[in-house]
């Protein structure tokens, strides 16, 4: 049998265990009011300037004549859409609940040194500096918190894949962008095979109303798209629409700002050049040659320093061959 000092001693060992359970929180798990003035008010149309550094990477954007560039990367031409989501991510922005107040955690976190710090400017004064860690387990917000606080607190909302990319993937990436309703005309020339391709955009004359003044107006002719040399071919408009698609959103995968000889890019002995005139009168004109393997090309815009890689499925739409576009062809290649 236990003597009386054991079974009290017992007992207080159970009470203090039952108070340590019912009062411990779990620091993923504690819910806390948002504190106040945490962060400020951000309205995006007011930022004009955003700073990332991760680690050894860092790019800098700015607000330019209502557009977006890279002062890190010599004015280069940011990437709208990514600057846009992370605008409209970030003026949004909440927080949820406080996750911990321990230093020693900031790296289970990654807010610690490996974290992203994000400063956005308004006004020409900084706005709000953060340092954004990894996702929450359930991917429903990130783990942030200010640089000169201990405290780490969970979003609501995700937001670090708006802002923990490679600085490369902020640049815009687009060679041409053109309204391909406004495209007239596209001249292929497939050099060393003799063969030049021009498509023309025709617009036929609406015949006049005839009859009573009132009489409803015929409908507008539409265009149709006809091969020059070649009257009789009745062009596949489906197998046409996608080349056109192609050269008036064309992107690059890597591009070359301060190119070397034309040889080491092969322009010395270009595969194609290809023509695109617009109803404005406007034309733009591209190079293509043979690329760094058998699944690209280079290619440069007349006008333009950088030399850019486009991927083998971009550039394989200029080599079809005229059969490819006859509708009474059967599709030959």
């Amino acid at each position: 049998m236990w003597d009386k000092k054991t079974i009290l001693s017992i007992a207080a060992f159970v009470v203090l265990l039952l108070i340590v359970l019912l009062v411990r929180t779990d620091p993923y798990d504690s819910k806390i009011e948002e504190p106040k003035n945490l962060l400020p008010t951000i309205e995006k149309d007011k930022i004009e300037k955003i700073e990332i550094v991760r680690e050894t990477e860092s790019v800098t954007l700015e607000k330019r004549n209502n557009g977006w560039v890279m002062t890190s990367l010599s004015d280069a031409k940011a990437n709208e859409s990514f600057v846009k989501t992370l605008l409209e991510r970030m003026e949004k922005l909440e927080i949820s609940h406080l996750i911990s107040d321990n230093p020693d955690k900031h790296g289970s976190f990654e807010v610690d040194e490996t974290g992203a710090r994000l400063k956005l400017f308004a006004g020409g004064s900084e706005l709000l500096s953060l340092i954004v860690g990894k996702n929450t387990a359930d991917y429903s917000g990130s783990f942030v918190r200010l640089p000169d606080d201990n405290h780490v607190y969970a979003t609501k909302g995700v937001i670090r894949s708006s802002i923990v990319r490679k600085p490369a993937d902020w640049r815009d990436k687009t060679i041409l962008s053109l309204n391909q309703d406004n495209i007239i005309k596209l001249t292929i020339d497939k050099l060393g095979k003799g063969e030049n391709l021009v498509f023309a955009k025709e617009t036929p004359a609406t015949p006049p109303t005839e009859g009573q003044e009132n009489a409803e107006a015929a409908p507008p002719a539409q265009p149709k798209w006809v091969v020059e040399g070649k009257p009789e071919m009745d062009i596949d408009i489906n197998r046409l629409r996608p080349l056109l698609s192609g050269v008036s959103k064309l992107n690059w995968a890597e591009i070359v700002d301060e190119p070397g000889d034309p040889t080491e890019y092969h322009l010395d002995k270009p595969k194609a050049r290809v023509s695109v005139l617009m109803a404005d009168g406007s034309e733009f004109k591209l190079t293509l040659a043979e690329g760094k393997s058998d699944k690209d090309f280079w290619l440069i815009q007349e006008g333009q320093k950088p030399v850019y890689l486009i991927r083998k499925y971009q550039g394989d739409k200029f080599f079809k061959e005229i059969g490819y576009f006859d509708k009474n062809a059967s599709g030959a290649e």
